[in-house]
C-alpha cells in the first residue's frame, strides 16, 4: 500500500518520501493531518474511488506500528459499509507495510481538503469516539455523498466504487491459504 501524503504528514513522522507510479493502483490512498479536539486526525482517502477513513489519535509514537492501526481503521470503515469481511480479508492481506510518498497533483490535494471540510462538519454535528482510532459514524455518511471526477457527468457514491473495486480484486485472487490464514494471487 502505498501512500501519497501532504507535507504536514510526511513531517509529522518524519518520514522519506518514496516515489512510485500509482496511475490505475487500488493500493493508492491520499492522506492528510487535521487537529481535532487537540489529537491529530489522519485523513485517508483512496486514489480511485474517493472512499475515506479516518484514524483519530495517532501520535509520534505511532510510526513503528502505523500499517497495524491503518489496517484496523480500515477494517473497521470496510465493515461498516456493509462490505464482506472475505473480501476485505482479500484487500489487506496483499500488502504487509505501508510507504510514504508525495501527493501525486493538485487535482487529489483538492479532493482530499474537500473531504477534510466534510469530515469537519460532520464530526462538528455527530461527535467523535475518543477511546478509539476508528470513526465509522462519521466515514458512513462522508462515503455515501455522491462525488463527480468528470466535470459532473456522472455521479457515484465512494463507498459503491470501492465496494466494487473489492469484489472484483477478490475475484482475481486464486485462493485462500488455511495453515497462513491469508489469500494468495
Amino acid at each position: 500500500m502505498h501512500i501519497q501524503a501532504t507535507k504536514q504528514v510526511l513531517d509529522f513522522w518524519n518520514m522519506t518520501p518514496i516515489e512510485k507510479n500509482t496511475n490505475g493502483d487500488i493500493f493508492a490512498w491520499h492522506a492528510n493531518f487535521e487537529t481535532v479536539n487537540r489529537k491529530k486526525l489522519l485523513i485517508l482517502m483512496h486514489d480511485m474511488t474517493r472512499f475515506c477513513v479516518l484514524v483519530f489519535g495517532v501520535k509520534k509514537s505511532d510510526r513503528k506500528n502505523l500499517t497495524k492501526i491503518i489496517k484496523d481503521a480500515m477494517y473497521v470503515t470496510m465493515k461498516s459499509e456493509a462490505i464482506s469481511g472475505f473480501t476485505i480479508k482479500a484487500y489487506l492481506d496483499h500488502f504487509d507495510e505501508v510507504s510514504f510518498g508525495r501527493t501525486k497533483n493538485r487535482k487529489y490535494i483538492s479532493r482530499i481538503v474537500w473531504l477534510r471540510d466534510y469530515v469537519l462538519s460532520y464530526m462538528e454535528d455527530h461527535g467523535v469516539y475518543m477511546d478509539t482510532h476508528e470513526q465509522p459514524q462519521i466515514t458512513t455518511m462522508v462515503n455515501d455523498q455522491y462525488v463527480t471526477d468528470d466535470n459532473y457527468k456522472t455521479w457515484y457514491q465512494p463507498n459503491a466504487a470501492m465496494i466494487g473495486i473489492l469484489e472484483d480484486y477478490e475475484n482475481t485472487m486464486a485462493g485462500y491459504d488455511m495453515e497462513k490464514d491469508r489469500f494468495f494471487s
